[in-house]
């Protein structure tokens, strides 16, 4: 979509919700910078953000009026569509931070407009999870909003690591009753083998370095490797289940066979040291 398309789009949704702002914005989507818009009233956050790359197919096809009329139903009626928070407001958020691993090559465009720590091939970044209704947001953080903020990016990491337990709870079962709870099918126990993720499960492999995280995993599991099942969720495997280098074969056949380019977070295997700091295999 050209430059002056995506202004006609603007000006049309303008036309159809008259008493919101559109605003045009850039957003960092699991890593890569997406332009689109966002819409505002009195100064608060609506939702959701339309994306000009995702509507491109929809105005070729329909036209610039009959996507913007589509928006402005969406966001007409009864329905709520505003955040229920002042994104822009650090002490309005900071009880909503929480954070997430991604893979540090695959984000390294964006990772420098971003607060984030590296460990080993991955990359620590800071969220804000937000819940209006049934719907659950999460929102990037990035240098400019900390900026805005005020905050420091290493505080604010700080920050969303201790919150993050209380945003949503580490969970960790074993392997045959976490398949049980998604299936509904009971599936037969594999010994040594456990799963970590978090009560949303969503971002849920981060809550491997959550604050007594490290305790939990080896009180249940002894010396362990930990597989990175996707960013949701963390395979926790005894270390007499298998070698790194095998484990590696296991978890990339898995990746390529049923992860989606979205959740990939890394074909490697992981255990933590001494020194209480994660070790990867390569």
């Amino acid at each position: 979509m050209t430059k002056a398309m995506e202004q006609a789009l603007m000006d049309a949704v303008t036309k159809e919700l008259p008493e919101a702002k559109v605003e045009r914005v850039f957003v960092t989507k699991n890593g890569t910078r997406m332009a689109g818009f966002a819409l505002r009233r009195d100064d608060r956050e609506l939702c959701p953000t339309f994306y000009f790359e995702k509507l491109k197919t929809a105005v070729e096809r329909e036209g610039i009026e009959t996507v913007a009329k589509k928006i402005a139903q969406m966001n007409s009626g009864e329905a709520p569509f505003e955040l229920p928070v002042n994104i822009r407001d650090y002490d309005s958020v900071k009880d909503l931070l929480s954070v997430s691993a991604v893979n540090a090559e695959l984000w390294k465009e964006s990772l420098p407009d971003m607060p984030h720590r590296i460990i080993c091939d991955l990359a620590l970044i800071c969220t804000v999870t937000i819940k209006s209704g049934s719907d659950v947001y999460n929102v990037n953080i990035t240098n400019a909003l900390a900026r805005e903020w005020g905050v420091n990016g290493g505080d604010i990491l700080k920050d969303a690591m201790a919150n993050a337990p209380k945003v949503s709870a580490p969970v960790i079962g074993t392997l045959g009753g976490t398949m049980n709870e998604i299936s509904g099918v009971e599936h037969t126990e594999t010994p040594g083998v456990y799963v970590m993720t978090n009560k949303a499960k969503i971002n849920g492999f981060a809550s491997i370095f959550y604050p007594g995280a490290q305790n939990v995993i080896r009180a249940m599991a002894g010396e362990c490797y930990i597989l990175p099942s996707s960013r949701h969720e963390a395979m926790i495997v005894s270390t007499e289940r298998g070698e790194p280098k095998e484990l590696i074969k296991i978890v990339t056949a898995i990746n390529r066979a049923e992860v989606s380019d979205e959740d990939f977070l890394s074909d490697n295997v992981y255990w933590f040291g001494e020194d209480g700091e994660l070790k990867a295999y390569r």
